[in-house]
């Protein structure tokens, strides 16, 4: 199950506190994610990939159907999907720090290339427990 949007609101802020930033990433499946990130947080500026924004938006309507079955059933183009989802773990790699669910395969991938990017492991919160 994923982790509440406040979950990773008040995570960003504890390690915004601590190490400071301007900008958050966001990268989720949430059409809505962004926005409400920045309603909560309106000193930083939120930012998202809307390569298919309106593909999500269709999705949101139909909130239990996994992103993995809807490539399945031709709801998302391959290439569309890959395009942003790369695009995804490549800005997750280059952040200062990280919050994420790191249950996710991508979260742990985003984590190990910002390791490997900075040269040692960057200050993160996993909002899904220890690892």
């Amino acid at each position: 199950d994923c982790v509440g949007l406040d979950e990773h609101v008040s995570s960003v802020r504890l390690l915004n506190e601590r190490y400071g930033a301007s900008t958050v990433f966001v990268a989720s499946d949430d059409p809505h994610a962004a926005g409400y990130i920045q309603a909560r947080m309106p000193g930083l500026t939120v930012v998202a990939v809307d390569e298919y924004r309106e593909v999500l938006e269709a999705m949101d309507k139909t909130k239990d159907t996994w992103t993995e079955n809807r490539l399945r059933e031709g709801e998302i183009a391959a290439g569309q999907l890959l395009r942003s989802t790369l695009l995804d773990v490549l800005l997750l790699s280059r952040a200062r720090f990280f919050v994420g669910h790191l249950a996710s395969n991508l979260s742990r991938l985003a984590l190990s290339l910002a390791a490997a990017h900075w040269g040692g492991v960057v200050p993160f919160v996993s909002v899904d427990g220890p690892w």
